[in-house]
């Protein structure tokens, strides 16, 4: 991925505000498109959302139930098949095509998993309606009454969350990225354009861009571009589970949950949406709420307990549609406001911001 930046003396500047799984992304993509790149990670205002995170990597799951504009699905789907592409070039993230299930009710749910199967295949995905035999044959721990129904989504895949940014920070500064782990105090703007980050290690650090990944801190940017005070948080809570022999073989989803195997041994149960809460406390009976909620579709897990719990704040938008793209002000870009989808579309968010950017600067990132 030979970029035009390359040619360019010295090589434009981006100072990218968080390092959670967005501005590592974008991070690296963008030190792939030619840039030099520095990320600050130090946390803002509210706590990062990583914490919270399974690492669940499903554009049906997430976006075929409901109303959900088709750029956004579009865009879900493509950053699935680049985490493919992700997980081979960065090693050991556990990434894996686990599938998920989707656990409901004939009354209930056949209706809503119908329709998704029905948008699956429209997207050119695999879905599979499931009755209770065929529930009982993928595993016999599920619930196995008579109005039991499933639906199975092959396609979608998961990875460990905490591996994968690891691999992306390790990635990010073997490619020459510039890791600061300090906040970035101040952005400086002159004359209607960007100038540059103040910060405790430099003073100034000169960009010719800057781009706001800061999760849910991202509004406390809305002074510079009040775009960014849609972003709000969401907080979430999930349940670490005990092992469990012989491991589920995908991922379930359940009515206000879903439990993801991972390939270590451990069991991630999850996970609250809590708008517009700002602590990052664990809170026991939210976690006995998931595991309630998982014991009525899957009574032969009921031995699983949670032996701890995560929590952390997801950047959501108001609008339900990601911010990614250039600000008000020149050279001042965004990456915010994922919901729980971060890590989904991260590779797309990466790749979309580092093509424009460099076009923003009559370049190309990813010439031909």
């Amino acid at each position: 991925m030979a970029s035009e930046l390359d040619s360019t003396s010295p090589a434009l500047r981006v100072a990218i505000i968080g390092g959670g799984i967005i501005g590592r992304a974008c991070g690296r993509e963008l030190l792939r498109a030619g840039f030099r790149v520095r990320i600050y990670d130090q946390a803002g205002s509210l706590p990062g959302g990583s914490a919270s995170a399974a690492g669940l990597l499903g554009p049906v799951s997430e976006f075929l139930a409901g109303d959900i504009p088709d750029p956004l699905i579009a865009a879900g789907i493509e950053s699935l098949g680049l985490w493919a592409e992700w997980g081979r070039q960065l090693g050991d993230i556990g990434w894996r095509r686990a599938g998920c299930l989707h656990l409901g009710h004939l009354g209930s749910d056949e209706e809503r998993f119908t329709r998704m199967a029905a948008r699956a295949g429209a997207h050119g995905l695999a879905a599979q309606m499931q009755e209770a035999g065929a529930l009982r044959n993928i595993d016999r721990r599920l619930k196995t009454s008579a109005d039991a129904i499933g639906l199975f989504l092959p396609d979608e895949a998961e990875i460990h969350a905490n591996a994968a940014l690891a691999a992306l920070r390790a990635d990010f500064t073997a490619q020459g990225g510039e890791w600061a782990a300090v906040r970035a105090l101040r952005i400086e703007e002159r004359i209607g354009a960007i100038a540059g980050i103040h910060d405790p290690v430099d003073g100034f650090w000169a960009a010719d861009a800057v781009l706001i990944a800061a999760g849910a801190a991202s509004r406390d940017f809305a002074d510079l571009a009040p775009e960014l005070a849609a972003i709000y948080p969401i907080k979430g809570q999930l349940a670490v589970l005990g092992a469990l022999s012989p491991r589920l073989a995908t991922v379930l989803r359940f009515p206000g949950g879903y439990l993801a195997p991972k390939s270590d041994g451990t069991m991630l149960l999850g996970a609250s949406m809590e708008p517009d809460r700002t602590d990052a406390e664990i809170e026991p009976a939210i976690l006995a709420q998931l595991h309630a909620k998982l014991v009525a579709v899957a009574p032969g897990l009921a031995q699983l307990k949670p032996a701890h719990g995560r929590a952390g704040l997801r950047a959501g938008a108001r609008d339900g549609v990601p911010q990614i793209g250039p600000l008000g002000i020149r050279g001042l870009w965004a990456a915010a406001g994922h919901g729980r989808n971060g890590f989904l579309l991260a590779p797309f968010t990466a790749r979309r911001i580092a093509t424009a950017m460099a076009a923003s600067f009559g370049l190309r990132a990813y010439p031909d």
